[in-house]
């Protein structure tokens, strides 16, 4: 029968068992039908036959029955992909005889499945079965309205993978374990070492070049040069730097400089509101500190650091004060706040002019004033301003 209306010519009046044979699964596996009530037959399918296929590598089939691999199982795992989530929806155990095992089962209509094949657990671990793997890694199949019979369209290879070891020096465990494919530099697998410090990552393809990569938050990792999958891990130090003054107050928003004596690297940052700021993960080496504030000098202007790997540590320089600020707020008569403006600060011996921009809300803070001098403060309006063209200066 075709998935249409379809009429069917009865002999005689009365009841029938209709009993469909199909790839799908009804409500009913049978159903009566009675020619009295004239009644139309729907048969509609709840679920499909879904058909795939594991095939095993030559090489890996001849291997597995050399060494009487007859506890080999294979689980085919299938989940629902349901928007955003993913599912479980069954497992399938295949115990394989020959080179080729079938995979058979229903699944209801309008359902995106993810078929993953692998080795179960209690396997895995055992050297004859720790470095089998299947390409494809997975496949995704959409149900919608017909079974998939054809089962190379749900086809698996099973072959030998590789596994490559290695281990970080000193010993540690939680080291993060990554390995990327060196021509996509996309991430394939990641694991943890041991606390043995040991890992092992696989099973991969072989097919491809791998780049394995260690980290750990607070250390240092690098490839050993023998060895590209050993590690050799440096605990990586911290240094607090803390600015104040001479009444030992802390400053805030200072300008800190660390830059590496030995290794052509800086980092820049300010202090916070309690006046230190943490430079943190430094490798051992020698390092100088630079801060710079308008209005203060630091003694010393600048400090040599020498780190040790793994230690905490921290340095305090004094800021001096040497100039001052004035601050104030700029309205129009009829106090509504003024923008676009410029307060300056002319000194008249050295002839030297200091500027700065109001603020959103009218207010200025003019810095790098010298104690003794004589200043003559005036407002700046830009040329350009098009706002405060009519704007006429009240001293």
């Amino acid at each position: 029968m075709e998935k249409r209306k379809t009429k069917i010519c009865l002999p005689f009046q009365g009841k029938y068992q209709v009993t469909p044979r199909s790839c799908y699964i009804f409500k009913e596996s049978s159903f009566i039908y009675d020619t009295e009530k004239s009644t139309r037959l729907d048969l509609i399918p709840i679920e499909y036959n879904v058909k795939g296929l594991v095939k095993i590598e030559e090489s890996l089939y001849d291997s597995i029955r050399n060494k009487n691999m007859s506890d080999l199982k294979i689980n085919i795992s299938i989940d629902e992909n349901v928007g955003n989530k993913v599912n479980k929806y069954k497992i399938i155990e295949l115990s394989p005889v020959n080179k080729e095992s079938l995979i058979d089962f229903y699944a209801k209509p309008k359902t995106q499945l993810i078929i993953t094949p692998e080795i179960p657990k209690d396997l895995v671990d055992q050297d004859n079965y720790k470095n089998l793997i299947f390409l494809p890694k997975m496949k995704k199949i959409d149900i919608s309205q017909s079974c998939l019979e054809d089962p190379n369209l749900l086809k698996f290879l099973m072959k030998t993978g590789l596994i490559i070891e290695g281990k970080v020096n000193p010993e540690m465990d939680g080291v993060l374990i990554s390995s990327y494919d060196k021509k996509s530099n996309e991430l394939v697998s990641t694991t943890l070492t041991d606390s043995n410090g040991r890992y092992k990552i696989g099973p991969l393809y072989k097919d491809f070049d791998y780049e394995i990569k260690a980290s750990k938050d607070g250390y240092k990792i690098v490839p050993e040069a023998k060895n590209p999958y050993d590690f050799n891990a440096e605990k990586l130090s911290f240094l607090r730097v803390k600015i104040v003054d001479t009444n030992k107050k802390p400053l805030s928003s200072v300008f800190l400089s660390l830059s590496s004596a030995d290794r052509g690297f800086k980092i820049n940052n300010n202090t916070n509101s309690e006046g230190y700021y943490d430079f943190i993960e430094l490798y051992s080496g020698d390092y100088y500190i630079k801060p710079l504030f308008k209005e203060y000098k630091f003694e010393p202007s600048q400090k040599l650091v020498k780190i040790l790997g793994g230690q905490h540590y921290e340095e305090t320089l004094v800021a001096h004060r040497i100039a001052f600020s004035i601050y104030g707020k700029i309205n129009n008569l009829n106090r509504d706040k003024v923008e676009g403006l410029y307060i300056q600060a002319y000194d008249e011996s050295t002839r030297q002019l200091q500027e700065t921009a109001i603020d959103r809300n009218g207010e200025y803070r003019l810095r790098g004033l010298i104690p003794g001098r004589k200043y003559t403060i005036k407002v700046k309006i830009p040329a350009n301003s098009c706002k405060n063209k009519n704007f006429i200066l009240l001293s």
